[in-house]
């Protein structure tokens, strides 16, 4: 009895060394997501996050059912002439620091303190989880109420702020000297007959809005198009400018969508070139390494206007481009060195040769004709002949022998040695 009791004491104590190694590794060690999602729920069972593939089918950690975040401190609120600047500190009335979770605070402008307020129409937001502070633009001079609300990233609205009464002033004598206006707002209903100079111009303050700026990216002035996305790293622009080509100047405007991550799309027009007939070409950007373009240009009078298609393989894809000209007077498809015309109805291709030869032959013996210096596209070549007699009887046969890119050799025998022309065709594919 004594050596089983030993022996199940031995075996109890194996299994918790083994449990203790179990519970000791890394849970997801040297695992993998392949093409789906890990979910994670909370210990009710609540989705609160998937790691991998979304729903939308991108790849990347989305938050869902997150808790809504706690309740702004109330505003600090200035007023401004027809403006007022809101102001938080940071903090929380319920909550000692904000959560990881949060995503932006929202402020809202109301026309009474008890207005319910929509969370789909901020007039600002401040992106800081530390505090900040915005300046907003009033239509008039009314007393407004402000208030705040937080949002998570799995966009769920917390609790709202009290309400902050401010009314925004009026310009008054002590803000105005003879000759300038000096007020940190100027509110009127229209400025004519003047002149601003070396100023920002906005619609608004943050968000989706247009800026005139005297002084963007490169020292250009620019209109700025801000989308108000969060992944925006720079605003579309509209610039114009002149490039020196060395022997003429060639003006430009271009288009600039908003920068995310690494890309944006351009649209570039330039004319004229150095013929002068005008010239408009759209291009996705200044790539030079795999990039498409489409080129217009006007001939004028005497000459045939042109749109160029133009596609390249970068360096890396083992570079080549194909290009499509259609001109006035027909239209030519380009693939490397190679290019297929359509011109007058007449329709060239480089994988197809045609001619004809002229052979005398020797009566009743088969003689030939060697065709060379050709270049048929292609890597297998195909040969046709067919002789043109108004005896046909006395025309035997004509064949063909070493068809090739080059060229090809045509026999023909024939009973008398009347010169025979053989039209030949090379196919290649």
């Amino acid at each position: 009895m004594s050596r089983d009791i030993a022996l199940l004491a031995a075996r109890v104590a194996a299994l918790e060394r083994q449990l203790a190694r179990t519970s000791r590794t890394a849970r997801l060690a040297y695992s993998s997501i392949e093409d789906g999602a890990l979910e994670v729920h909370s210990r009710d069972g609540v989705l609160t996050g998937i790691v991998g593939v979304q729903p939308d089918g991108t790849t990347g950690i989305t938050a869902v059912n997150g808790t809504p975040p706690p309740t702004p401190s109330p505003p600090i609120v200035e007023a401004g002439l027809a403006s007022i600047k809101v102001t938080w500190d940071g903090s929380f009335t319920d909550a000692a620091a904000a959560p990881l979770d949060l995503s932006r605070v929202q402020v809202h402008v109301l026309s009474d303190a008890l207005v319910t307020l929509d969370v789909r129409n901020p007039a600002a937001t401040i992106e800081a989880a530390s505090g900040a502070a915005v300046t907003i633009g009033l239509g008039g001079y009314e007393t407004v109420w402000v208030r705040l609300v937080a949002l998570n990233t799995s966009g769920l609205p917390g609790g709202t702020s009290a309400a902050t009464a401010v009314t925004p002033r009026r310009a008054e004598q002590s803000d105005i000297e003879a000759g300038s206006i000096r007020a940190e707002h100027l509110d009127a209903d229209a400025i004519n007959g003047k002149t601003v100079t070396g100023a920002v111009v906005q619609t608004a303050t943050g968000g989706r809005r247009l800026v005139l700026n005297p002084d963007t990216r490169n020292g250009q002035p620019a209109l700025e198009m801000h989308s108000g996305s969060q992944a925006e790293i720079a605003p579309g622009r509209v610039r114009s400018n002149v490039l020196s080509m060395g022997s003429w100047l060639q003006p430009e405007t271009s288009v600039e969508s908003p920068l995310i991550g690494g890309s944006r799309a351009d649209i570039t027009l330039r004319s004229p070139e150095v013929d002068g007939q005008g010239r408009v070409r759209i291009q996705p950007s200044d790539q030079t390494d795999g990039h498409a373009h489409i080129t217009v240009t006007n001939g004028g009078p005497g000459g045939d206007s042109e749109v160029t298609l133009y596609g390249s393989r970068g360096s890396r894809a083992g570079r080549g481009y194909h290009s499509i000209v259609i001109k006035g007077s027909g239209i030519t498809v380009y693939g490397g060195t190679r290019q297929m015309r359509f011109k007058e109805g007449v329709l060239s291709v480089p994988n197809i040769a045609t001619g004809t030869v002229s052979i005398t032959p020797t009566p009743n013996a088969p003689t030939s004709v060697t065709v060379s210096g050709l270049d048929v596209a292609g890597t297998d070549h195909h040969g046709f002949v067919t002789a043109a007699s108004s005896v046909p009887g006395t025309v035997d046969e004509c064949t063909v022998t070493n068809v090739s890119a080059r060229g090809l050799t045509v026999w023909v025998k024939r009973s008398n040695a009347t010169a025979t022309n053989i039209a030949y065709l090379i196919v290649g594919s």
